[in-house]
């Protein structure tokens, strides 16, 4: 995402900029962006790690040298800066001039930095304000009309599950995932109208007392699906896993790729973490229960993320594993986005009951921390 405000800040400063220092249009300039990895003043260039590969940038005396923070990355906002200000592990935007082999820089026009502590910060103020104000479920009910949107919040550990409804404003912003990723900096641009009902949401903002309900600064969201259940195939090699879907009883094959995070349970914690609440709580017990379902959400995200770190060559057919991921053409395959072992204690299968002389269908639930989702049979 800051490289895209970064990018989008330099389209709409760059142009102006080429043209006021009576530079020539033609040939057209040019964006690139990265991060710098190199500085050779002597040489007056620098390099820079960015989507196309490793690139040379070219300064001279006629380069202009802006800095923007992350907290306001409006061009309008930046303030004159220096090469000297610029240092390895910075993120800059660059407007240049090809050669016209289109392979060579001529010209730096202009270098926009974000210094490398300055996105330090933002980024652990924007960390503490989601663990403070956070929060994430699945979508179950959607009122157009108020602009709201009712999500169930899974239980953790002996927390029970909560309703809580979302509400928006013509200032909330709208970013769907993509579908083979859930961190924020690769969602895309969206609207209220683009949620469905099923979708994971997670939205920041202002909550009221009871937790009850959030008004929204920002909301993210995507379809994706959490399946579980026992090993069938490992395929290392093709970076595959074959399960035996617990919902369906069918077999589907799990695509793990660079970007899936591949974490697992240690047995005991799993075990604490399962616990289900089994005595009742006296009333002070349940006037805490806000504040302890608070204290158990902020850290899920963390807490996933320092899970072991899992290797695909470390399981084996019959384990127990859990994913979110996202599907493609085939029903019968999905691309992981998270995937957990170690998760035989989360997975609970509530016997078949009789009610008014009626069997109810056994229920599989899914209720991992760092995972939502459940799973009704």
């Amino acid at each position: 995402m800051m490289q895209k405000i970064l990018v989008i800040s330099a389209l709409l400063f760059g142009f102006s900029t080429i043209q006021a220092v009576g530079q020539n249009p033609s040939p057209s300039p040019s964006i690139l962006s990265g991060e710098v990895t190199n500085i050779d003043d002597g040489a007056e260039q620098m390099i820079i790690a960015a989507k196309e590969g490793s690139t040379t940038l070219y300064f001279d005396k006629n380069t202009q040298f802006k800095r923007v923070s992350p907290q306001s990355p409006n061009i309008k906002d930046a303030v004159p800066a220096s090469r000297t200000d610029i240092k390895a592990g910075d993120k800059i935007v660059a407007v240049v001039i090809f050669g016209s082999d289109k392979k060579v820089i001529k010209q730096t026009l202009l270098i926009v930095l974000m210094t490398k502590d300055d996105l330090a910060k933002k980024q652990d103020a924007d960390k503490t304000r989601w663990l403070s104000n956070g929060i994430s479920g699945i979508v179950t009910a959607i009122n157009a009309t108020a602009g709201e949107l009712t999500i169930l919040q899974h239980s953790v550990g002996t927390s029970p599950e909560q309703t809580i409804t979302i509400v928006s404003n013509r200032n909330t912003q709208f970013r769907r995932y993509e579908n083979s990723s859930i961190k924020h900096s690769e969602a895309k641009t969206s609207n209220f109208d683009a949620v469905k009902i099923g979708d994971q949401v997670s939205a920041v903002g202002e909550k009221t007392a009871d937790t009850k309900r959030l008004t929204a600064e920002e909301i993210f969201f995507g379809s994706f699906i959490t399946v579980a259940g026992k090993i069938e195939a490992v395929n290392p090699t093709d970076s595959e896993v074959t399960i035996k879907n617990l919902l369906t009883d069918k077999s589907i094959t799990v695509i793990v790729s660079k970007n899936t995070l591949l974490r697992r349970f240690p047995l005991e914690m799993a075990q604490r973490m399962a616990q289900p609440q089994t005595k009742e709580k006296s009333p002070a017990e349940k006037q805490d229960g806000t504040a302890a379902r608070q204290d158990a959400q902020k850290g899920i995200s963390s807490m996933f993320e320092s899970l072991p770190a899992l290797a695909l060559t470390e399981l084996k057919v019959g384990d127990s594993i859990a994913v979110l991921g996202s599907v493609g053409n085939s029903p019968d395959r999905i691309t992981a986005i998270k995937f957990v072992g170690g998760v035989e204690p989360f997975l609970v299968t509530k016997q078949n009951s009789t009610v008014g002389g009626n069997k109810t269908p056994a229920s599989i639930s899914i209720r991992i921390p760092g995972l939502d989702g459940s799973i009704i049979q």
